[in-house]
C-alpha cells in the first residue's frame, strides 16, 4: 500500500478538523456543512482502503518513486487538466466553475482570540496575493480532491471491480461495470450543486480516472501510488478556483 496515501488521509483529518473547529468558531455553516461532508468522505474512503488492502493481501506500506508517482498523477489527471486549457482556448472562460461558498469579508476575525487568525490570513494573502476567503476554499479543496478521488476512483471502484469480476468471464467487464457505478455515484453528488453540465462533465472526468486508476493499478499491484490522482484532484479543484 502507498504510504503517502496512509499520510494524506491523516493529513485530510488534521485538516478537516481544523477547518471545522475554525468555522464553528467564526460561525460560517457553509464550511462547517464542507467539513462535515468531507471528514465523512475521509473515513468512508479510509475503511475502503482497508478492505482493499485486505483483499488483495496487501499489507506493504511503501513510498512509490518519485517518477512512477508522477506518471500516475499525469496519466490519471491529463485529461482533466487537458480540459481546463481547452476551455480557455475555445470559450476564453471555464464552462464548469467549482462552488466556493460565499465567505463573508472579515469573516476570518474570530471574536476573542485578538485577530490572531484573521492577522495570519492576511499575512498569508499579502505574501501569496490572494484573499484569506480564498485560501480557506483552497485549503478545504484539498480535502475534497483527495477524499472524492480516494472513495470513487480508487478503492471503491478496486473493490466493485474484485466483487464484479466474480460474476463475469471477462474481467474488463467487471472493470467497466464497477467504473461505472463509481463514476455515477461521484457525478450524482455534483449533481446538487452544479446542475446537469456539471453531472455529465463529472460522470466523464471520473469515469476517464477511474479507469486509468484501476488499469494501472492492475499492471502495477501494490507499486501503485494511490495518492496520485487523489493530489491531482485536488491540483485540478485549485487551478479551477484560481482560473475562475
Amino acid at each position: 500500500m502507498d504510504l503517502m496515501m496512509v499520510l494524506l488521509l491523516i493529513f485530510g483529518f488534521i485538516m478537516g478538523g481544523g477547518l471545522y473547529n475554525l468555522a464553528t468558531a467564526i460561525g460560517e455553516p457553509s464550511i462547517i456543512e464542507i467539513a462535515n461532508i468531507y471528514l465523512f468522505f475521509l473515513a468512508a474512503s479510509s475503511i475502503a482502503m482497508l478492505v482493499y488492502a485486505v483483499s488483495v493481501g496487501d499489507r506493504s506500506l511503501d513510498v512509490p518513486p518519485p517518477t512512477t508517482w508522477l506518471l500516475a498523477m499525469v496519466a490519471t489527471f491529463g485529461m482533466p487538466f487537458a480540459t481546463i486549457l481547452f476551455q480557455l482556448v475555445a470559450i476564453r472562460s471555464l464552462a464548469f466553475h467549482l462552488y466556493v461558498p460565499t465567505i463573508r469579508p472579515g469573516v476570518l476575525e474570530v471574536a476573542g482570540d485578538g485577530g490572531v487568525v484573521s492577522r495570519i490570513a492576511d499575512a498569508l494573502a499579502n505574501a501569496i496575493g490572494l484573499s484569506p476567503e480564498v485560501l480557506l476554499a483552497i485549503s478545504y479543496n484539498i480535502i475534497i480532491g483527495a477524499a472524492e478521488t480516494a472513495v470513487f476512483q480508487a478503492f471503491l471502484p478496486a473493490i466493485l471491480k474484485n466483487a464484479l469480476s466474480k460474476y463475469f468471464g471477462e474481467e474488463y467487464l467487471g472493470l467497466l461495470l464497477a467504473c461505472f457505478l463509481s463514476s455515477l455515484m461521484f457525478a450524482t453528488l455534483h449533481l446538487v450543486y452544479q446542475g446537469w453540465g456539471g453531472f455529465a462533465f463529472a460522470f466523464a472526468a471520473g469515469m476517464y480516472v477511474s479507469l486509468v486508476t484501476q488499469y494501472m493499478a492492475g499492471s502495477m499491484g501494490t507499486e501503485f501510488p494511490w495518492s496520485a490522482p487523489c493530489i491531482g484532484h485536488s491540483l485540478y479543484n485549485i487551478a479551477v478556483l484560481l482560473l475562475a
